[in-house]
């Protein structure tokens, strides 16, 4: 290096060092706070709002030019109220570029920035209205200027910022239309390199509680983003965005991957976009996903190759039922105002132990995002149910339909049809309202079998469910069958026993389903099987609000008879009401397809009132009350043969007058009538005025069932009647006499007892015959003949 570039060198050094001190020493002599006012009233005059400077200024120059700026305030536009604030802020400039005419500032640092936001009744986000009150209408318009990102003669200026940094910042956005109000705050958020092109890196992290669903938990944004504001374009690539917190107290967990989206004009596009949430509720764990590809959106046009989403929801404890969906759609396009789907694909498969079930519809989709409406003119749908207990192992339902969802309305109206074989029907659904739905519905069905979608256990034939089973089981199905009229009642009723300690835990019932349940409507049905039972002609009103729900008033033709009857369930008093009534049915066909029961006949009457209430149970039966009354005619009594009864009576004189034996399923007495009234009270079945009749026979009874423990303490008492064709002696001996058969026990283990010797033995005295052998035999054989069943011993 010569003489000479070196005097250059040290004279642009010097230059350099001139300036530098220059500047600072102009810096140190110059008050910028003197310019506050000035500054506060140009930003009043060029943009309508007011800031707020409430601090002194700051200005350095080494090692570059900064600005600090004290907390401040901007307002809304034409209003005194709050838009933005900040505790502080610090802007760094390059000093050399400046000479170039360019704006080159390496960093802006700002610290508890505050804003608010307000999304308006029209959906809008306006940040130019008060959070509290709209812009006032007399707000001064801001004179004419460039546009953010051009230069006055409408070229691109030329600047960047090298870092951008918000700390500890928050924005709040409050929504109009449904009063809700989103909070995001501990803010940090941090950019590289910002320029009107340019490609930079992009992080975020805060804290984020909304009011809606008590959503409360912290967000994370990684990304690429690319800037083109001549082109007005931005692009994300790599974006994930993650939340983890709380909904309505529940974990969630919630994801957001694309592996670019981008926005130009009005267009929004995405080459590959994700979705997915996992939560936990108190019995359930759940996740949701969707994906898209290929999609784009602008003003005018929408399209995309396909777009995929699925959720699933599975019981927290192991083998608890599980459900996922999926849907797709594709050939999506159109644009906001009219959007068209090609084919909508919605699929749903719920799984629980060895039963599935799946859910198919499928058809063309029209929507508007801008109305917020979707609409399937014609869809085609398939229900699939697979379990062993069903009959044939495997049952399918086609459906075909419409549907019309107004989301800004809330609401969704549906049309469903199905022409099968055990399900032909049509109806109607509309739902209202979608936090809280109101559903209201018509079916109208030529046939109707439920039994062929609906998996159920059986009885073993011969054997009848525990509550149905021989005279025990009569008594305790008389609040549902009437039947438990059969039992018979004691003179003395011994106390009560109590219910065994090994008893099953308690299930509790679960009143929660009807308590915010809204419903209306109606079911016709002309041929119904529901639970093995056949009806025709079904008639029904359906309806729930306010916790209280209603199933009547409803009708059927049943079994040569009819049924009528509604039920009242009450979630907020935990409490409910039954009210039926049978005229003239054909209780033996009833059972037989009921409960598999082939040894029951007869036809009658029965009415039956109950209410009851509780959490568990083990409460209801406790707390049920009321009254079921029959009447009965060609009844069999089952369990036990009164005639083979009372031929046993050589048994009861030679044995000490008692003879005792176990209630046997296969004998059966038919009585020609039977009538009586139960009542309920404190878990008890309670029978006393029985009263029935067979061939030269009477019948009356007293007793009672105890529901919780299944014990039967009932006394029939038998009586011989006259024959007008017999005038025997021995006939005269026995006529009027009664006979006690005392029947007791759990209902799985019934046994009965007579006792002659107070009352057979003494009236036989009374009518002057001994109680000899040869007396005994000729009674035996008599009641043989007149019964029909007794013999010889």
């Amino acid at each position: 290096m010569t003489d000479a570039s070196r005097r250059v060198l040290i004279m642009i050094a010097a230059v350099a060092v001139f300036l530098v001190l220059a500047a600072a020493i102009a810096i140190a002599l110059i008050d910028v706070n003197h310019y506050k006012p000035q500054i506060e009233q140009a930003v009043k005059t060029h943009t309508g709002r007011t800031l707020r400077l409430k601090g002194d200024l700051g200005l350095s120059i080494v090692p570059a030019l900064g600005i600090t700026l004290p907390a401040s305030s901007l307002s809304v536009r034409g209003s005194e109220a709050e838009f933005v604030s900040f505790a502080s802020a610090r802007v760094t400039i390059a000093l050399l570029p400046l000479l170039r005419q360019a704006i080159v500032v390496e960093s802006i640092d700002v610290v508890q920035a505050r804003a608010t936001l307000v999304r308006h009744r029209d959906g809008s986000i306006r940040v130019d209205d008060a959070p509290d009150q709209p812009a006032a209408a007399t707000a001064p318009e801001a004179p004419a200027h460039p546009a953010e990102g051009t230069a006055a003669g409408g070229e691109s200026a030329n600047w960047e910022v090298g870092r951008l940094l918000l700390s500890d910042a928050t924005i709040t956005l409050r929504d109009e239309t449904g009063g809700q109000t989103m909070t995001l705050s501990v803010i940090k958020l941090e950019t590289g390199r910002l320029a009107p092109r340019s490609s930079l890196p992009l992080s975020l992290a805060g804290h984020l509680e909304s009011t809606s669903h008590k959503l409360a938990g912290e967000i994370e944004l990684t990304t690429k983003v690319d800037l083109d504001l001549a082109a007005s374009a931005v692009a994300a690539t790599d974006l994930k965005l993650s939340f983890a917190g709380t909904r309505e107290q529940q974990p969630l967990r919630t994801s957001i991957t694309a592996g670019r989206l981008s926005r130009q004009g009005e267009a929004i596009s995405a080459a590959q976009i994700s979705v997915r949430a996992d939560g936990k509720r108190a019995t359930d764990d759940w996740t949701m996903a969707a994906s898209s590809t290929g999609f784009t959106f602008d003003k005018e046009v929408m399209s995309s190759a396909a777009i995929e989403a699925s959720a699933s929801l599975a019981g927290a404890q192991a083998g608890a039922p599980s459900v996922d969906g999926h849907l797709t759609l594709d050939g999506v396009n159109g644009s906001a105002a009219s959007m068209r789907a090609e084919q909508l694909v919605l699929t749903a498969r719920r799984r629980d132990g060895t039963g599935k079930l799946q859910a198919r519809l499928a058809g063309p989709l029209r929507a508007s995002i801008d109305d917020w409406t979707l609409a399937m003119q014609r869809f085609d749908g398939q229900i699939t149910i697979e379990d062993p207990l069903l009959p044939e192992g495997k049952a399918q339902l086609a459906l075909a339909g419409a549907m019309q969802i107004d989301a800004r309305q809330e609401r969704i109206d549906l049309r469903l049809a199905s022409s099968a074989t055990d399900a032909r029907l049509k109806g109607t659904i509309q739902i209202k309202g979608f936090g809280k739905p109101e559903i209201g519905f018509e079916v109208d069905a030529e046939r109707l079998d439920v039994d062929r979608f609906l998996p159920r256990t059986r009885p073993v034939a011969g054997k009848a469910p525990q509550v149905a089973g021989g005279i025990a089981g009569q008594a305790g199905t008389a609040a549902t069958t009437g039947a438990a009229t059969r039992a018979a009642p004691t003179d003395s009723v011994p106390a009560r026993a109590s219910a065994p300690a090994s008893a099953l835990a308690d299930p509790g019932v679960d009143w929660s389903p009807w308590r915010d349940l809204r419903l209306d409507g109606r079911l016709q049905i002309g041929q119904l099987q529901a639970r093995g039972i056949k009806a025709r002609a079904v008639r029904a009103r359906v309806r729930s609000a306010s916790g209280r729900s209603t199933i009547g008033p409803a009708s059927a033709q049943l079994y040569g008879g009819t049924a009528s009857g509604g039920l009242t369930l009450d979630a907020q008093d935990k409490r409910m009401a039954l009210n039926l009534t049978l005229t003239n049915v054909e209780l033996g066909a009833l059972a037989r397809d009921a409960w598999n029961r082939n040894d029951l006949s007869g036809r009658g009457n029965i009415e039956l009132a109950l209410t009851t209430g509780g959490r568990s149970r083990t409460e209801m039966t406790r707390n049920a009350t009321g009254t079921a009354a029959f009447a009965l005619r060609d009844y069999a009594l089952v369990g036990i043969d009164l005639s083979a009864v009372l031929g046993q009576v050589k048994g009861a004189l030679t044995g000490g007058g008692t003879q005792s034996g176990k209630i046997d399923r296969s004998k059966r007495t038919v009585l020609s009538r039977l009538t009586g009234t139960i009542t309920l009270a404190d878990g008890v079945a309670r029978n006393d005025d029985l009263e029935g009749a067979a061939a030269q026979l009477g019948l009356l009874g007293r007793g009672q069932f105890d529901l919780l423990s299944n014990n039967l303490d009932y006394t029939l008492r038998v009586t011989v009647t006259a024959n007008p064709v017999q005038n025997s002696k021995l006939l005269t001996a026995l006529v009027g006499i009664t006979v006690p058969v005392h029947v007791s026990g759990r209902s799985d283990d019934l046994r009965y007892s007579i006792s002659l010797t107070d009352v057979a033995a003494d009236a036989i005295a009374r009518r002057g015959f001994g109680v000899g052998a040869t007396v005994i035999e000729e009674a035996e054989g008599f009641l043989g003949r007149i019964l029909g069943r007794g013999r010889k011993k």
